[in-house]
């Protein structure tokens, strides 16, 4: 072989590499939230995290990036994906460190609490593919979240998935009947642009949606956790040791259910036996009842019948309470600086007023109690759909 040929050849493969490289960007599991998200994390000046909060939907329905910068001048950013599962935190944090160097990092509890993969296996692959998708595609733990993800699935008993699944590597190939959409545009669809509200989502009205709750779950009882969290929690904290970064476990308030509350209390047992930091918003303490007329502890406190706007997520007003109290907490317990101000960060000055406005604007459009049958199902809906499938299959399969 010559030297022309030889040429030919790797021009040849530049070429298709491109083109592959194209179809996965226009061709994957696009949701607003994840990849503007990713884009703001990634280009946000280094130096200037705080801290990253890494977990699932429920993280940036709840946490209010700007507000707690308008409190306190912190600059605490998040890293969400619908129903992020627990096998792919550790790569979540790694690439979080490829930009940036945060002093915190902050994990949902959420991700290590329920859900037991070999018994919805379609809907772990699922949750997988949204993390896989949304990272850079050259990105090293985008690969290894791939190989995780095989190896996990792999040893599931009578699931017909090959070892190899080359979808995972290219999305298009899983996403390619895009095409059939009445709105497909496919240069739309590359790239990502920055999150609007540093990563807050505003999911249209569902946002200031009001849906009445039933009083959580509260057990004092306990529930191992799966092997697979336990495994992924040790592999974490070893990490976060040899690295030399701190740790917090969060809880997010919802409305649990008695697996859920079991579990949750198991891995406090955890945290507490490995001296890991963690507070939770999920207990009964941090809820009030509907019934009182103590103004003040309500503007700490959630209401089931005002704060969320389905089972697993906060609407706004909920939102502004936890990302009061959080806010207050980190102020307390670390030493961030006051960023407010600082000419680096000309996103983050005023943009909570902006947000307000966004939500005195949808308020006045919409009522706050319309019914989400008369929606569109959004990315939220589904992963709480997802949630009452799991809890499902662990109580068909004796979990109690």
């Amino acid at each position: 072989m010559n030297l022309k040929q030889v040429i030919k050849i790797v021009v040849f493969l530049v070429i298709f590499g491109v083109i592959i490289y194209f179809m996965c960007d226009i061709f994957e599991y696009k949701n607003n939230y994840m990849t503007k998200g990713y884009t703001s994390y990634k280009n946000c000046e280094e130096g200037l995290v705080d801290a990253v909060f890494i977990g699932t939907s429920a993280v940036n329905r709840s946490w209010i990036a700007c507000k707690g910068f308008d409190m306190y001048g912190m600059t605490v950013m998040t890293l969400s994906i619908d129903a992020l599962p627990c096998w792919l935190t550790l790569d979540m944090i790694k690439e979080a460190y490829r930009f940036n160097d945060p002093k915190l990092v902050i994990l949902d509890m959420r991700m290590f609490t329920i859900y037991e993969p070999e018994k919805v296996p379609d809907l772990s692959v699922t949750r997988s593919r949204r993390a896989i998708d949304t990272l850079d595609f050259f990105s090293p733990y985008r690969l290894d979240m791939i190989n995780r993800t095989l190896e996990l699935v792999s040893g599931f008993e009578d699931y017909d998935m090959s070892r190899f699944d080359p979808s995972l590597f290219f999305s298009f190939m899983q996403y390619h009947g895009m095409w059939a959409d009445d709105d497909f545009a496919p240069f739309e669809e590359i790239g990502s642009e920055p999150a609007k509200y540093l990563g807050f989502y505003v999911n249209g009205v569902k946002s200031i949606r009001i849906k009445k709750q039933s009083w959580p779950v509260w057990s004092k009882g306990t529930q191992e956790l799966t092997q697979v969290a336990i495994d992924n929690l040790n592999e974490i904290i070893d990490y976060s040791k040899e690295k030399g970064f701190e740790l917090l476990f969060v809880d997010t308030p919802y409305i649990m259910k008695k697996v859920e509350s079991k579990r949750h209390n198991e891995l406090c047992r955890i945290l507490d036996e490995k001296g890991i930091k963690y507070v939770s918003y999920s207990d009964e303490e941090w809820f009030i009842d509907p019934k009182s007329d103590d103004a003040e502890l309500a503007r700490y406190r959630f209401n089931v019948k005002k704060h969320f706007y389905d089972s697993s997520h906060l609407n706004f007003d909920g939102a502004v309470i936890f990302t009061r109290l959080f806010a207050k907490y980190l102020d307390q317990n670390y030493d961030f600086p006051d960023h407010r101000g600082d000419e680096r960060l000309p996103e983050w000055n005023g943009k909570y007023d902006k947000l307000k406005d966004k939500m005195k604007s949808l308020k006045k459009k919409h009522d706050a109690k319309i019914d989400a049958e008369d929606e569109d199902e959004s990315d939220s809906d589904r992963e709480d759909k997802e949630r009452e499938e799991a809890i499902e299959a662990m109580e068909a399969a004796g979990v109690e």
